[in-house]
């Protein structure tokens, strides 16, 4: 499973960490950068309609994608709570 984190806490995190050059080494102080203590955000990942099993593309509105669960036309980005990824050989 995917881990995400906030950019936002990654940003901060390394705005506040030391920045060591010495000579031929340049970074940050690994003591003060550690991506583990950044909680995981609460995300969920989406099926896009054009990816969708329940998607179909439409002769009626090009560039629409037909939703079979919702018998409406969609927007090829957008996605809804029933999505699921169509499998491809």
């Amino acid at each position: 499973m995917k881990r995400y984190i906030e950019q936002d806490a990654v940003e901060k995190m390394l705005e506040d960490a030391q920045l060591i050059s010495d000579g031929e080494f340049c970074g940050y102080c690994t003591e003060d950068v550690n991506l583990d203590s950044i909680p995981a955000a609460d995300v969920v990942e989406v099926v896009r309609c054009r990816e969708c099993e329940q998607g179909g593309k439409s002769a009626n509105f090009p560039g629409m994608v037909y939703c079979k669960n919702t018998r409406t036309y969609t927007n090829p980005d957008d996605f809804c709570s029933r999505g699921k990824k169509e499998e491809t050989e």
